[in-house]
């Protein structure tokens, strides 16, 4: 065998097995996306604080990490889309947990802000998709996504965002959650 047919034999199986690879993470992040979406509050609730609490758990940031930032933007962006065509928020510990089921590791409380502005900068669409991620309780967005709407020059309520993003990505037929107009201001 020749130096230049052993090079395209080693290039033919990296091949197959980048494809392979890849048709795999496409696989787990299904799995992970249907577990998460399927996960009833309580235990969304129970992952999501079992997760913050485990010091042993490694934190995602985009310097620090960048291959596993960019894998955990993707999976949570995968998660925010399959509630947004069901018509459902999410939560902030929901998209903690797909991070963690992507990489094994965490988003820090200071991280959360950029990361939801990253799975903005996916979008196509003329619609904020992180308004639909939401404190629990609250069902309110984080603080920043406000400024950070009218940075791109979106002055519009948080209710109004959230109903674009399930008109976008909503399926027919699909009830959307009952979103109330907030106070003007807010």
């Amino acid at each position: 065998m020749t130096r230049e047919s052993r090079i395209e034999r080693a290039r033919r199986m990296a091949a197959e097995t980048s494809a392979e690879r890849a048709a795999q993470r496409v696989e787990e992040r299904k799995r992970a996306t249907a577990e998460i979406a399927e996960m009833g509050s309580e235990a969304a609730i129970s992952e999501a604080n079992r997760l913050r609490n485990d010091d042993s758990i490694g934190y995602l940031g985009p310097i620090a990490t960048p291959s596993e930032w960019d894998k955990a933007l993707g999976a949570a962006r995968e998660v925010v889309l399959e509630k947004a065509s069901a018509g459902e928020l999410l939560t902030y510990g929901e998209l903690q947990i797909a991070a963690y089921h992507a990489t094994g590791l965490k988003i820090g409380h200071s991280m959360y802000g950029r990361f939801c502005m990253e799975l903005n900068q996916f979008d196509d669409h003329e619609c904020l998709i992180s308004s639909i991620i939401v404190h629990i309780g609250t069902e309110d967005p984080g603080p920043g996504l406000l400024p950070y709407a009218r940075s791109l020059g979106i002055d519009k309520p948080v209710a109004t965002l959230q109903r674009e993003v399930f008109a976008t990505f909503a399926e027919p037929g699909i009830d959307k959650p009952d979103i109330d107009e907030p106070v003007p201001g807010t």
